[in-house]
This record gives C-alpha cells, sequence and structure tokens, in this order.
C-alpha cells in the first residue's frame, strides 16, 4: 500500500490520482481497544477513506522518559486496524491537542520541572492558560524528544502509505488571542527587542503604544512560523503532507459564527507560506440557518486566499457534534453545512467528533469523563441519525468526485481581502484595532459581503497583500479602512491607471497601518474628507434610508451617488486615469430587506453581470467543460418551488425544482458521460455513476431527467415524451439508467 502524497491543481493526489479525503474523527485513546475494529469499520462504512486522530503526549508519557503504549495506548495496533480496512490517517501528535484535555495534552510534569518555559502576562505574571514559550529552548527540547518517540511507533504507516498527512501541533495563536495576552516571558521580550532593533534592557510600554502593539503581532507572526519549522525539522523528513490547523469560530447558542474566524488565519499567514504545509480549518458553525450560513462561504473565501494556491479547501476538524448537549445539533445542519463548503472549494473534510467516547483516567480531562460529543457513532457504538444524513450527503458528493474535483468555481465578483484587517489578536486600548475590528464587522460578515452573496452573486476572492492585481479582473470590489499599507494602496492606484474598474468601500484609506499619514489613494482621487458620522440614514441611487453605522462625507469634482440626510456627499463615482472608481462612504449592514435589495442595485449599476437570477434559496455554482455542478441550498424549513435561471436562461426547460426545508441539492447541468451520451439536467440527484450506468435518487414525487437521447432505464414505468424522461411516484427510491 505504498502511497505518493502530492498537493498541485487544488487537489490532493494519491498515487497520481486527484482524491477527495473524507475522513471521521476517532480517538482510540477514549474507546476500548476492543472496539477499535467496530468504530473503524463504521467510519468506512460511511464512504469514508481516512480515520484521524490526536495522539496525546499527557496520556503516553505520564512521567519523564516513562512512555506508555499499551493496552488502550497502543498507537501501531490502532494504526494496524485503519490499514486492515485500507483506510488512510492523519496524525496529530501534538505537542498541544485542545481536544478537551487538562493542560491541552501537555504532561502534567513538564510545568512542575520545567516552569521557566511557561509564558507570562504583560504584567509578569503566569500566563492565566499557562501556554507554554513555544521557542523556548527548553521546551523545544522536550518536544524534539516527544517527536522522536512518536514517529518510531508510527513509522512503518508513514512509510507504507496508511498515514497520509502529519499535523503540526494544534491551533497555534488561540490560546493568546482568547485571553488578549500574548507571551511576555523574558525570552520571547528579548527576541522581540531584537525584531525591532532595541537593547535588552530598554523597557517597553505595550499598553499604551499602538505601533509597539502591532509591530509586536507582526513579529509573532514570524515567530509561529519559525515554531513550525521547528517542528517540521523534528520529523526527519518523512514523506507526507504537514497540516497546520487554524482556529477562530465562535460559539453564540444556536447557531455559531464564523466573523473571527479570519483572526486565526492571520495569525498564522506566514506559517502557511511553508512549503508542503496543508492549511487546515476549524469549521465549527453549528446549526446553519440564513443568518449565519454565508460566514462558511466567507471562511472559505479568506482561507483560500492565504494558504497554498496548489491545495484544496480542507477542515481538519469539520464539526459534526458539540462537547455539551446544547445547543442541539440537527442532523441536517451536518448535510447542509457540507454541503455549502463543497460548493465553495473544499474537497477534503475530517468530521469532528465523527465518534464519541470516554476517558478512562481521571487526572486528564476538563469538561466530563464521558465525551459524547453528540458523535455520530455514540460512546456505545452505535449510529445516529446524523450518521446517516452525513452517509448519504458523502454518497451524493463522491457519485459526482472526479466532476468536483477537476470543476473550477464560477464567477461574477472578485473581492479584494486584505487579511492585515485581522491583525487585531492583542489589543491594549488600540485605537487602530479598535477603528478597524468596528469596521470589518458591519462590513464583511453581517455587511456588504454578506449581501453580496445573499443576492447569489458568485464571489472569488485575491489578497491584497500577496497577489497581483491583474487587469483582466476588469471590476474589482474592495473593503478598506482609513488603516492600508503603502504598497496596497499603490496597487489600487495602478489598477486605475490602467483602467480597472474599483468599488470601494465604507472609506478611504488616510494612514498606514502603523497611524501614520499615508493617503496615496485618496490624493489620487483628489477628494476631501470632511466630515464622519457615526450613525445616519442616507440615500444611494434610488434607495432611501439606508441605516449606516459609519459614514464618510466627501467634497471634490465627481458624479454624486449618494446623500446624508443633511445632502452632504457620502457616495460618489469618478472616471481616474483609465478606469473608474465608486467610492461608497457608507458602512449598512444586512438587517433589512431594502438593504440586500439595494447591495443587487448596486452592483448592477457597477456593471456586474450576474451569473445567477434565481432567488429564494442559496445557489453556488462549478464549471464542468461546457456545463455547470449546481448547488442548491434551502435554509429556511419548508419546501420551495423555484425556477433555475442561469445567465438569464431557464435552463431546465422551464420545469421547477422542487426542493425541501433545511436541504441542498446537487444538480448536473450538461454532464458529459461519454463521447456521445449527456445529462442535459436532472431536477434529482446522482447517487452513484460508473462508466455504462448511472443512478438517480428521488426526492419528490414529480421528478425529471433529460439525455441527449433515449437510454435504457430499469423502471420500465417511467414515461417518456420529447426527450424528458417524467418520473412519479418514486419518492425516496432509486432509479438506474444503463447505456
Amino acid at each position: 500500500m505504498i502511497t505518493i502524497i502530492s498537493i498541485k491543481n487544488q487537489n490532493i493526489y494519491i498515487d497520481n490520482s486527484p482524491k477527495m479525503i473524507i475522513g471521521g474523527e476517532l480517538h482510540y485513546f477514549r474507546v476500548k481497544k476492543e472496539e477499535w475494529k467496530d468504530r473503524i469499520k463504521k467510519i468506512k462504512a460511511a464512504g469514508f477513506n481516512l480515520v484521524s486522530t490526536y495522539i496525546p503526549w499527557i496520556i503516553h508519557e505520564k512521567t519523564e522518559n516513562n512512555f506508555d503504549f499499551e493496552g488502550n495506548k497502543n498507537i501501531k495496533e490502532f494504526l494496524s486496524l485503519i490499514r486492515e480496512e485500507q483506510l488512510f490517517c492523519l496524525v496529530r501528535p501534538g505537542p498541544y491537542v485542545m481536544s478537551e484535555l487538562k493542560n491541552e495534552g501537555l504532561p502534567h510534569w513538564i510545568y512542575e520541572k520545567y516552569p521557566e518555559v511557561v509564558a507570562k502576562d504583560i504584567d509578569g505574571n503566569i500566563h492565566p492558560t499557562r501556554v507554554v514559550s513555544l521557542l523556548h529552548p527548553t521546551f523545544l527540547n522536550l518536544v524534539e524528544k516527544w517527536y522522536s518517540v512518536i514517529l518510531d511507533e508510527i513509522k512503518e504507516f508513514i512509510e507504507d502509505g496508511t498515514v497520509i498527512m502529519f499535523q503540526l501541533d494544534n491551533e497555534v495563536g488561540m490560546l493568546n488571542w482568547v485571553t488578549n495576552q500574548p507571551d511576555f516571558s523574558e525570552f520571547t521580550l528579548n527576541m522581540f527587542k531584537e525584531y525591532i532593533g532595541v537593547d535588552k534592557d530598554v523597557p517597553i510600554n505595550f499598553k499604551e503604544d499602538m505601533v509597539i502593539q502591532n509591530k509586536f503581532m507582526d513579529f509573532m507572526r514570524i515567530y509561529y512560523k519559525k515554531y513550525f519549522e521547528k517542528l517540521i525539522s523534528f520529523t526527519n523528513n518523512i514523506k507526507v503532507p504537514f497540516v497546520i490547523n487554524v482556529h477562530g469560530f465562535t460559539t453564540h447558542d444556536y447557531a455559531k459564527r464564523g466573523n473571527e474566524y479570519p483572526i486565526g488565519l492571520s495569525q498564522l499567514k506566514e506559517a502557511l507560506k511553508i512549503e508542503n504545509v496543508l492549511t487546515a480549518g476549524d469549521y465549527y458553525i453549528g446549526n446553519p440557518v440564513p443568518e449565519n450560513y454565508t460566514d462558511l462561504i466567507i471562511s472559505n473565501l479568506f482561507t483560500e486566499v492565504m494558504q497554498n494556491k496548489e491545495q484544496p479547501l480542507f477542515s481538519a476538524e469539520f464539526q459534526s457534534g458539540s462537547i455539551f448537549s446544547y445547543p442541539k445539533l440537527q442532523p441536517t445542519s451536518h448535510a447542509l453545512n457540507t454541503r455549502i463548503c463543497f460548493s465553495t472549494g473544499m474537497k477534503c473534510i475530517n468530521y469532528y467528533m465523527f465518534v464519541g467516547g470516554e476517558h478512562f483516567e481521571d487526572d486528564i480531562w476538563i469538561f466530563n469523563k464521558y465525551h459524547d460529543w453528540q458523535a455520530p457513532i455514540g460512546p456505545n457504538g452505535k449510529t445516529r441519525i446524523s450518521y446517516d444524513y452525513i452517509k448519504n450527503t458523502i454518497k451524493t458528493l463522491k457519485a459526482l468526485e472526479n466532476e468536483i474535483l477537476n470543476s473550477t468555481q464560477e464567477y461574477d465578483v472578485i473581492f479584494g481581502i486584505y487579511p492585515d484587517y485581522f491583525k487585531t489578536e492583542f489589543n491594549y486600548n488600540n485605537e487602530i484595532a479598535n477603528h478597524i475590528k468596528k469596521q470589518r464587522n458591519s462590513a464583511l460578515y453581517y455587511g456588504f459581503l454578506r449581501g453580496i452573496l445573499l443576492n447569489n452573486y458568485q464571489v472569488k476572492g485575491i489578497n491584497l497583500l500577496n497577489d497581483e492585481i491583474d487587469i483582466d479582473m476588469n471590476k474589482l470590489i474592495v473593503f478598506s479602512t482609513k488603516y492600508m499599507d503603502k504598497m496596497t494602496q499603490l496597487k489600487l492606484v495602478e489598477f486605475l491607471e490602467k483602467g480597472g474598474n474599483l468599488l470601494l468601500y465604507p472609506e478611504i484609506p488616510e494612514y498606514d497601518m502603523y497611524g501614520n499619514k499615508c493617503s496615496i489613494l485618496k490624493d489620487f482621487l483628489e477628494v476631501s474628507i470632511i466630515k464622519k458620522y457615526t450613525y445616519d440614514f442616507i440615500k444611494v441611487l434610488d434607495t432611501d434610508s439606508i441605516a449606516t453605522n459609519n459614514t464618510q462625507v466627501f467634497d471634490g469634482d465627481f458624479k454624486v451617488l449618494g446623500t446624508s440626510g443633511k445632502n452632504e456627499v457620502v457616495a460618489f463615482e469618478k472616471n481616474k486615469g483609465k478606469g473608474n472608481v465608486l467610492v461608497l462612504g457608507i458602512n449598512f449592514d444586512m438587517q433589512y430587506n431594502h438593504h440586500i435589495e439595494h447591495v443587487d442595485k448596486l452592483l448592477k449599476f457597477f456593471g456586474i453581470k450576474k451569473i445567477i437570477q434565481t432567488k429564494d434559496v442559496d445557489v453556488r455554482l462549478k464549471r464542468i467543460n461546457n456545463g455547470y455542478l449546481i448547488f442548491l441550498h434551502n435554509l429556511d424549513d419548508y419546501t420551495k418551488d423555484i425556477e433555475l435561471i442561469i445567465n438569464n436562461s431557464k435552463i431546465f426547460d422551464e420545469k421547477k425544482i422542487r426542493i425541501s426545508g433545511r436541504s441542498g441539492l446537487l444538480l448536473p447541468y450538461k454532464l458529459h458521460l461519454n463521447d456521445e451520451l449527456e445529462l442535459i439536467y436532472s431536477t434529482c440527484e446522482i447517487v452513484n455513476k460508473n462508466p455504462n450506468e448511472i443512478t438517480f435518487l428521488c426526492k419528490q414525487d414529480e421528478e425529471y431527467i433529460k439525455f441527449n437521447k433515449e437510454i435504457y432505464c430499469e423502471n420500465n414505468d417511467i414515461d417518456f415524451k420529447d426527450g424528458v424522461y417524467k418520473i412519479c411516484g418514486y419518492k425516496n427510491k432509486e432509479i438506474k439508467f444503463k447505456y
């Protein structure tokens, strides 16, 4: 089973073939040894090809230099069972694993014997989470020994192709962010002083110096990169991709949010550039509803522009449960979350937790001895209803695996993403960070970008810091604050000079990211910012009563597009260079329907040609040759009948598609089956596809399937007329065609 793993063309290749990686998290240390095989078989039966597990340091080295891999801790035997089932494995040996374990998975003796490695807070006290100084040489020596021991245990499984990924640490930077307490140990501070070029004896006032705070965050991004490079150096050149897992989703009871997820991406942005690294995200959206589902799409956008360009989107922790029983996760949630993410570029996914368990030792767990996690496979080994929902969703995706892996994302909007607007994890009365946070919260996950998605525009992101702004992009939408670095402002100026069209909102930059005067873009536009409001009602184009959270008032020579209640200019259009700029000095969220409708009007005014005209359900589109894979998502809890309109054409012969509440559909349009046969469309999903047969699952009482010619249908009571198979009375049943 010797396997070659490579990352290219936005896919993971195994032995030179692109593969969809579908995994389930199973912790061997939380399941009795004699039950491992049963759980692994159930993971395989769900259509998965990967098992993922932490390897917690805290359970294997309970006292220093005494390693225990016996009984329930026998990682070799666990991996052997995975190999027997011909599955792959993602190993996650830390040193940090979190996973509801004490010390986030570090052994107790580290704190007792080596207290010098523990970070300090800003006042010189022990860090509130006792997070360690990751680059402290004492800690690194301990980690190197831990990695050496683990690699001895799993080496044969790396060499034979069972272990195909190796995760480095877990959620690095998360503990510092959530506590607003970076590592202020003497060791780290001395590194920082060297970074900024000051003597070790020079005191630094972090609490009152915004520039120093921002430089410290820059430093920590390089610090994290060095840490990951150290970990890689401890692995003795193993030939598998290294995974970096990114944190950031936050809990809001029933519906979680992803609006701070890019903070984790920003913290690790330098580390994500390391060669042979796979960026993976923690996706914990809870129950998707109309108010939060766009967080998944936006998070995918941010991840895609910051990760290795050759890799697919990957979630190493894709929520399929919760440590607590509240909120109760609905099985439809797992199906919807999966479909939404695959519709916007995800091709690899690991459900966390997929198997529940319990702790067999009392000194390792923090929340509860029992680790139920609402998992699709419960601690007792019985499958729950969520198991079937996930299994059926994966069956649908894998039926079109080759098409999904080789498809390209359709888009009509290019959105410029500025990652440093999420460089805010450390903040002591930082005016720059506070202003940016206020603007981004309204403008992205709640505001204009969300409105773009709610109107079913297809969005592609570019990284304004790293990517070239190509004139072929033609029309570019950029969220900006009054802070933006010089080079990015120059990029936007050059884009306009060459003939680009720019929609900029909600502020024109006036300063760089350290608060220094930097108004290159504003000066190029030849406008003045004469006033700012914190709240106002404005009129733009023909829409009035737009409630804004922040408003800029402009003066200059331009075409007025929007005014405040005092008839002051808050939006304008202007020709500059060979291009054109549309500036909206307003930041408004999507709390009213007329706000959502206004976003559509603005984009049409800006000249965006909309691909999808269908409303009422979320529609995402992937291109396959001359056709599409069409993903439909109904986030409401009632059934809808919709007309699918793409590029102003009713592509399903004006037939309406019925989609049940809280469900999704993946429908083909012009799917090439062989040199002579094409599936023109189907109102029901494909669940199996072989070289000479194709199977559909009917979900409604009436379904339609159209090929370019008549073929053999095993169900002889199916009506065929005018090239269309009309299927009645087959709800929840399969229909098979052979050719």
